[in-house]
């Protein structure tokens, strides 16, 4: 209901930027969000050198393609993880190992609408060590 309002104002986006869920309507899954990371979650330890499955849902048909970023230090650090868009059709997960740069104890994982990066998903704090 929200996001239709916002949509009705010209807000479009830019709602969602602001305010998350609270601008999605339920679209028919039992999930008002669009993308969910559902691992990493939070709390994990993940060792550099050692290869991890990220892994995600997509709770909106509008969502035709994914990109997954690494983020570190309140997203200050953001490197791209997938080499291009991923089509939610063919997959909801990719491995991937992290390097020692990546060290650190406020990692997370953005998984974003490839063409509307405005909406997308962050899992909770994680850590990668040596």
């Amino acid at each position: 209901m929200v996001r239709r309002i916002a949509a009705i104002l010209g807000l479009g986006s830019l709602c969602f930027v602001l305010m998350g869920s609270l601008c999605n309507d339920d679209n028919g899954n039992g999930n008002d969000d669009p993308l969910e990371v559902t691992n990493p979650s939070g709390g994990e330890s993940w060792d550099v050198g050692t290869e991890y499955t990220v892994r995600w849902k997509v709770n909106d048909d509008n969502v035709s393609a994914v990109g997954v970023r690494f983020l570190k230090e309140d997203g200050i650090v953001s490197e791209e993880l997938a080499s291009g868009s991923i089509d939610p059709a063919d997959s909801t997960s990719m491995k991937w190992t992290p390097t020692a740069d990546q060290v650190g104890t406020d990692c997370q994982i953005k998984v974003y609408d490839y063409t509307d990066d405005a909406v997308f998903a962050v899992s909770g704090e994680f850590t990668v060590k040596q």
